[in-house]
């Protein structure tokens, strides 16, 4: 399996970047906001249950790619360090012990434009952040700026980059192709 791992900060762009790529190279985009939505119905955000169902739920759903060969996989997170690192290397060990291959792409943009596309009514329906001075608050309170440190990642800022120039510096970049049928 190959996965395509995108992250940054809320409202860079990672599930529009996920969705451009999957139109290039047929992969399946197990985005954050599934998992999360999921776990909120019965936990609330950031308590330590809520953190515990997330990266179950998210390791399982990659066992389960590996398990059924699904040829290529995107996942998108809000990579904070401290509260990231390792359950982001253990997804990473999960694929690697299997064979597959990864791809890390970190996505960064203005805080500018950050606050601009928080209020999209895109992020709406997909129960997103939606209120500038909440991103304001999370942007405050998290590290999104350090990347993930233990692998090398494509940097692209999306500020300017349009999502499907992103996904095609990242086909590029990584000599990506779509599974042939």
């Amino acid at each position: 399996m190959k996965l395509i791992f995108i992250y940054g900060p809320p409202a860079v762009g990672k599930l529009t970047v996920a969705k451009e790529l999957t139109k290039l190279i047929g992969y399946r985009n197990l985005h954050n906001q599934l998992t999360v939505d999921l776990v909120l119905t019965l936990f609330d955000w950031g308590t330590p249950q809520y953190r515990r169902y997330v990266e179950k739920y998210r390791g399982e759903f990659l066992r389960l790619a590996i398990k059924h060969r699904v040829h290529g996989l995107i996942m998108t997170i809000a990579y904070c360090d401290k509260h990231d690192r390792a359950r982001v290397r253990a997804y990473l060990r999960t694929v690697q012990r299997a064979g597959g291959k990864i791809f890390l792409v970190r996505l960064k943009c203005s805080r500018v434009e950050l606050m601009r596309r928080v209020t999209d009514v895109f992020r709406r329906r997909h129960d997103k952040i939606t209120s500038r001075k909440f991103l304001a608050s999370v942007l405050r309170e998290h590290d999104f700026k350090t990347p993930v440190p233990f692998a090398e990642s494509l940097t692209i800022d999306t500020t300017r980059t349009s999502p499907a120039e992103a996904a095609r510096l990242i086909v590029n970049h990584y000599g990506l192709t779509a599974k042939k049928s």
